[in-house]
Parts: structure tokens; sequence; C-alpha cells
């Protein structure tokens, strides 16, 4: 009876191979080559494991990166607020809106949720909607809580009229 493949595809002589006078010799590296195959089977099934769990995990991260939220509405107290809304669209945080009739200058208007907010305090110098020649800028400022602030940029001025001041900024976040 001829020799056959194990279950690792490495043929193992028998004593009626042509072979056979040299069949246990030979088996001897058949079966040393048939063990390394069966290490660098499991370990090559160990690495596609763990590279697709990598896989797996990096697509969650894309996925989280590329998305793209739509807009949200955002709830402004101590102000009121037209159209305010924030979306995120991958790692970019957009804002939108106006806010006028600001209650107590640099108090809290708003504030952005996590995974919406910045990294750094980030603010704006931002100009009155106004069409009259007294136009009055105002500084809108996020603090790395999320919270929003609108304090008027001349020290004494109110932030109080309509029409009041556009939100339309970015941030990475």
């Amino acid at each position: 009876m001829p020799g056959a493949i194990d279950s690792r595809g490495v043929y193992i002589y028998a004593e009626s191979d042509a072979a056979s006078p040299v069949s246990d010799l030979l088996n001897l590296g058949q079966v040393a080559t048939s063990n390394a195959v069966a290490a660098l089977s499991t370990t090559i099934n160990a690495n596609a494991t763990a590279a697709s769990n990598a896989d797996d995990a990096l697509d969650t991260r894309l996925d989280a990166l590329e998305s793209d939220t739509g807009w949200i509405s955002l709830t402004v107290s101590g102000a009121t607020g037209a159209s305010c809304a924030y979306r995120r669209v991958r790692s970019t945080v957009y804002l939108r809106g106006e806010v006028y009739n600001v209650t107590t200058s640099g108090a809290t208007i708003a504030t952005l949720p996590t995974g919406y907010r910045p990294s750094v305090r980030m603010g704006w110098l931002v100009p009155r909607d106004a069409v009259s020649a007294v136009t009055q800028a105002a500084a809108i400022v996020i603090d790395t809580d999320g919270t929003i602030h609108v304090s008027p940029a001349v020290v004494g001025a109110a932030v109080t009229t309509s029409p009041g001041y556009a939100m339309t900024f970015s941030f990475p976040v």
C-alpha cells in the first residue's frame, strides 16, 4: 500500500513506496515538515483573526469619522435663539443660527454635548446683523466643556437688541 497525504497536506511514505528502503528516514523529515506546517497554520490563523479584529475596530472608528449627524437643534437659554443647530461631519463640528436678547453678558447660552466640543477654547468676533451704521460686535466663545458664551466686544455695551449675532462656525473635534 503506497503512502498518503496527511491532514496537513504532507506526503507520508509507506514501506511499499519505491523509496521504501529509506521510508523511515524520509518520514522523519516529512513528519517534521507536517508539524512545522501545523505550527505555521496556527500562527497564520491567529494573525488572520487579530487582523480581522483590528480591521473591524478600524472600520468602527472610520464610520464615526465619516458620518454626518445631520442638523440637531441647539437649545438656547438666557438669550433668544433663531434656527440654532449643530452637526458633525467627520471630525468637524458646524454651528448655525442667530442669538440675540442675551440677558447676562458672558453667561452660558447653550451647551454642546460630548463629541461636539472643541479640544481647545474657541472664539469668534461676530458683527451684529444690523443694517444701521451702529454695528456692534460680540464675542462668541465655546469652551472645552461645550458651553457657549456671548459677550459684547465693547466693554459696557449690551448684547440685547435684535437683530442679533449670526453663529456660522466650524471647528475640529
